[in-house]
């Protein structure tokens, strides 16, 4: 089972100068964001009281850095990816700790979950427990906080700032954005566990423009699903994307079939009759013939 830690290492932080030295024997430009280093040379060792990642061993810069307590001994580090993100260094390590991932159940009981503005995320589940809410104004807050910064910055009201300011700044929008995401994924994956829930469908939106006009395009949506994702496959739940256009108009009972604007977007002639979407195999079947879209989950499972 992989594993990933993410550390961000910011001005004030003493292992900053390093890695500086690290972009520059790189030759790599530090205003702007970018990939900095990426190996799989690097060597995970544990001292008396802490754990450290030796980075960049094959180079003059190389230094240590400090991962603590969330690493444990059996674990194997697989890559190491150095990036510059807003300002601030990225560090991202993936590991393997040695275990298989759980075999993914028959869906039985399932949590439907669509995405939204005012509520994050609405839940309701087929197994008669009360549905949930995540409210989004947190992340609407955030949103706006910089938005509202950016706007007076174009009409030459903050003419003293920087560009380290902009950058701080869209780094705390990204801290509440992140924050609130892992919390509602820890929350759903109590809830899960406490229903047995086994499948998890989730509303997207592929149509740019739909997406637009909703005004769903400020909040980190992409990011959540890929969470939620990790998630399910760690608890062995089916993941399943269904589009959300044509939704309404859709009867479930008469067998009505949801076009697939996706589908269009890529250019594939596809009939549109009788397609499922399987979870394990990402690939989109149909009554006439099969196509292998990209590792795309969008509708339901295959039977």
């Amino acid at each position: 089972m992989k594993r990933s830690l993410r550390v961000e290492i910011r001005p004030k932080n003493r292992m900053w100068s390093s890695l500086q030295r690290l972009a520059e024997e790189r030759q790599v430009d530090i205003r702007e964001d970018g990939s900095v280093y990426t190996s799989s040379t690097c060597v995970l060792r544990w001292g008396q009281s802490d754990s450290y990642v030796d980075l960049a061993p094959e180079m003059d810069a190389a230094f240590s850095l400090p991962v603590g307590k969330y690493v444990r001994p059996q674990w194997q580090l697989e890559l190491t990816e150095i990036s510059v993100d807003n300002g601030c260094f990225v560090v991202a390590l993936t590991m393997e700790d040695g275990e298989d991932y759980p075999k993914v159940r028959a869906p039985s009981r399932i949590m439907a979950m669509d995405l939204g503005i005012a509520n994050f995320a609405a839940i309701s589940s087929n197994t008669g427990e009360r549905g949930i809410l995540f409210k989004g104004a947190v992340l609407l807050s955030a949103c706006h906080a910089y938005d509202r910064y950016m706007q007076e910055k174009a009409a030459g009201n903050h003419p003293g700032d920087s560009e380290d300011r902009e950058k701080a700044l869209r780094r705390k929008r990204n801290d509440y954005f992140r924050d609130y995401e892992l919390k509602v994924i820890k929350i759903l994956s109590s809830w899960c566990k406490e229903k047995d829930i086994d499948t998890i469908v989730v509303g997207s939106l592929h149509n740019e423009s739909e997406a637009e006009k909703q005004g769903v395009s400020p909040l980190p949506y992409d990011e959540f699903r890929g969470l939620l994702r990790d998630m399910c496959l760690r608890q062995g739940m089916n993941y399943v994307e269904q589009d959300e256009l044509f939704t309404s108009r859709a009867s479930f009972c008469d067998g009505d079939v949801i076009p697939d604007l996706f589908l269009f977007r890529l250019r594939i002639d596809v009939p549109i009759i009788s397609r499922f979407h399987c979870h394990g195999c990402f690939q989109k079947q149909s009554s006439e013939h099969p196509v292998v879209v990209e590792k795309r989950i969008v509708g339901i499972l295959c039977q």
